[in-house]
């Protein structure tokens, strides 16, 4: 059976009986039904980077004008506005979604509180543009990771800068563990780990591609890397050893990244298949064959579903004419975990997010706008 749904003018999803795995074998995965929720509209032209607040009743988006929105998950409404003098680069809520906070190319970073929009305060320092910043699992301290070749740690309260760590490149992540003890940063060069409290250097992994999205395990006991090669490590937080190598792929390794619970590592490579692995034996459990190259890839939080977003080219079987060039086309696909099988595709998709609670799934196209799906299992 095939599900067609149509609005903005471009984005189409599709319901499709799961493809071909060698998972799969097991029995046929069940089809997910994704039904089209409010349509969010920036009229300062495309949506980047949707993020959920984590009590799931808003969504943040990065706008072409300098400006971070804010929109209500129930009405699609925006609620405020959050103005920067130059691009934003990332936005991350506190755990307590009272506030966010932006990183920008005008070298700072701002505190913004979610119930008004008021500015709270400006975390000024980097010599650099601020790439990223995210909050500690408490809410107390904000880490940012500028190209003047430092990761900064600010108090939330005050603004004050506490610590300046020193790399040797761009700091393009800065990610905190579960316990908020150790801080996770990366250059294109190595990984870092950091004691938070008193700022000292900890373990520095060398020879590596750092993972950008996902590479501490929840549990905060291991690290993921990928080498210049076809595999991916696993490395232990406390020693800074390597203990498990995932082989299977037959090109470099572009993404990474641990489930919720700690259990399953999902991984994505230049040869155009995604597989999931056994975190304690490194046993490959699946692989997801979608003929793409993962732009980006998130777990659901309940840990039952993948969602990548790719930019594929169509099979030369799919080419009408043999004179005609493959097309390409923007793709995010939903992924059963326990089974590796495809359960659903949404056209013309360039990024796409999970709710906290699993239910919603918010995407993002090429038309300017994003679209809010309701989940059904």
């Amino acid at each position: 059976m095939v599900w067609l749904l149509r609005f903005s003018g471009l984005l189409m999803l599709i319901l499709l009986a799961p493809s071909a795995s060698r998972a799969q074998q097991a029995g046929e995965a069940r089809r997910v039904q994704l039904t089209a929720g409010v349509v969010l509209k920036d009229p300062a032209g495309p949506i980047r980077s949707p993020a959920f607040s984590p009590d799931g009743k808003l969504i943040a988006t990065l706008s072409a004008d300098h400006t971070v929105r804010l929109w209500g998950v129930v009405t699609g409404s925006e609620q405020a506005v959050l103005k920067h003098t130059a691009a934003v680069a990332s936005v991350a809520f506190s755990p307590d979604s009272s506030l966010v906070v932006t990183a920008s190319e005008d070298r700072t970073a701002h505190l913004w509180e979610t119930a008004t929009g008021r500015e709270r305060t400006v975390l000024s320092g980097h010599p650099g543009f601020v790439r990223t910043a995210v909050f500690s699992p408490d809410g107390k301290v904000v880490a940012t990771g500028s190209e003047d070749n430092t990761a900064r740690l600010w108090e939330v309260a005050t603004g004050v800068e506490r610590t300046v760590l020193r790399h040797s490149g761009a700091v393009r992540v800065v990610t905190f563990s579960a316990d908020g003890k150790l801080l996770y940063t990366y250059d294109s060069q190595s990984a870092r780990l950091w004691d938070v409290a008193t700022g000292v250097e900890r373990a520095v992994l060398k020879g590596i591609y750092p993972i950008a999205v996902g590479p501490l395990s929840p549990d905060g006991t291991l690290v993921i890397t990928t080498s210049p090669r076809d595999r991916a490590q696993l490395w232990e937080m406390a020693t800074a050893t390597e203990r498990t190598v995932l082989k299977g792929h037959t090109d470099s390794v572009t993404h990474a990244m641990f489930s919720p619970d700690a259990k399953l590592v999902f991984t994505a490579s230049m040869d155009r298949t995604a597989r999931i692995w056994d975190a304690t034996t490194g046993a490959e459990q699946a692989i997801l064959d979608g003929r793409m190259r993962v732009g980006r890839a998130a777990f659901s939080p309940d840990g039952k579903l993948i969602v990548t977003t790719s930019r594929d080219t169509a099979r030369p079987a799919e080419v009408a004419k043999k004179s005609e060039r493959p097309t390409s086309r923007d793709i995010a696909r939903l992924w059963d975990v326990a089974t590796g099988s495809e359960r659903a595709v949404l056209k013309d998709v360039t990024s796409a997010v999970f709710s906290p609670d699993s239910k919603f799934l918010v995407t993002v196209s090429a038309d300017a706008t994003a679209q809010l799906w309701s989940i059904v299992n």
